[in-house]
Formats: structure tokens, sequence, C-alpha cells
């Protein structure tokens, strides 16, 4: 395969794949490093993405065809809702939406249910979410149910936020270059083998 391959979208991606695949197996780390992050490891062999081609590849992969257009039309729904720019990958940006939100929420307004003794007290447990959905390396963590309650409520654009990470937590993105490279040069020890990758088709799911 001839070097830097321009991909710009995840049909052109389809179109080379199985060539792809079999050049990235035919290296167990690669392979094995590929799992962890398959955009990378395609770049190995001599693959060059758009962003946008990363983008659309990688969140096919990660939730399939139906789930995808779900996660998308629920971004665009979000920062509509907004009504301002809103970085929803940037754990700080959402935070600060979120605080200036809910200062608008009545006390009166906030049942028992909800457990939050305060305005404040409400916004830290929200804000807590946040702060670990964005140090959880993809572990899922549940949102209190009352608290989602109350704000599906009474500040939809906050719920849905809170819903739109929750189900970005459920499918964790690609591994980090660093972890990527760790696994490819064989820094990391794992107890498995014989690994061979592939790619679901994410069209078809």
């Amino acid at each position: 395969m001839s070097k830097n391959n321009q991909i710009n979208s995840l049909k052109e991606l389809e179109a080379v794949l199985p060539k792809v695949l079999k050049t990235i197996n035919t290296d167990e780390n690669l392979s094995l490093a590929a799992a962890y992050n398959p955009i990378l490891a395609m770049e190995k062999v001599w693959l060059a993405f758009s962003e946008g081609a990363k983008s659309e590849i990688e969140l096919n992969i990660r939730f399939g065809k139906q789930k995808a257009k779900e996660v998308s039309r629920m971004e665009k729904e979000i920062i509509q809702l907004a009504g301002e720019p809103l970085n929803l990958e940037d754990a700080q940006s959402v935070s600060q939406f979120i605080s200036k939100q809910l200062r608008s929420v009545k006390l009166s307004k906030i049942p028992k249910s909800v457990n939050a003794k305060n305005k404040q007290d409400l916004t830290r447990k929200v804000l807590r979410f946040v702060q670990n959905k964005a140090e959880s390396s993809g572990k899922s963590r549940e949102f209190d149910p009352s608290i989602l309650k109350f704000l599906d409520e009474k500040e939809s654009v906050i719920s849905k936020i809170i819903r739109y990470q929750i189900l970005q937590l459920r499918f964790p993105r690609f591994g980090t270059q660093e972890g990527f490279d760790k696994l490819l040069y064989g820094e990391v020890s794992v107890p498995i083998s014989g690994i061979k990758f592939s790619l679901r088709n994410p069209q078809a799911t």
C-alpha cells in the first residue's frame, strides 16, 4: 500500500479495509494496539485521515450506524438549546455553562427527592458528574436518577448534556497515542497472544 493514502470518509475506508486489516494482522503488536485505537493503527500502515473522516469513523465504530446518528442528533440539539457555542468534549466549558444555567433555578423548585440542600449543593452534585466523566478514562458512572428527573422537568438542556455524557461513557473513546505506543512497542505486557484485529461493519450495525 502506498504511503499516505488520504481517507476522507468512512465509505473511502471501507474500499481499502480488507488490505488494511491484512497488513495490520501481519504484526501481532500492531494488531493488539489496533484494538486500543484503530485509527492510529491504520495510520501506521500509511493511511492518512482528514479530521472529518476521523470523527465519522470513530463515531460509527464506537456506536454503530444507528446509535451514531442518535449521538450526532443529540449533540446538535444540545448546541441549539444552549444558544451559544459549547464544546461538549471540554469539561471546563460544560461546567461553566451548567453553573450559569443553574443560577436561575429557584430553591423552592428543588424537590426533597433530589437531596440538595441549596442551589450550590445541586450545582456541586451536577458538576461532580461532569468532572468524574472527564477523569474516568471511559469507565461508566451512573448519575443520580432523582436529579436527572428534576433536570428533565426544569433544565432540559442540562439533562440532555448529562444523558449525552452517560451515552459517551458507555461507548469509550479510542485510546491515547501514549497508550497505543506502549502496546505497539511491547512496553506493556498483556495476557493474550495471537490476536487478530478486525472491524465490525458500522454501516450494518
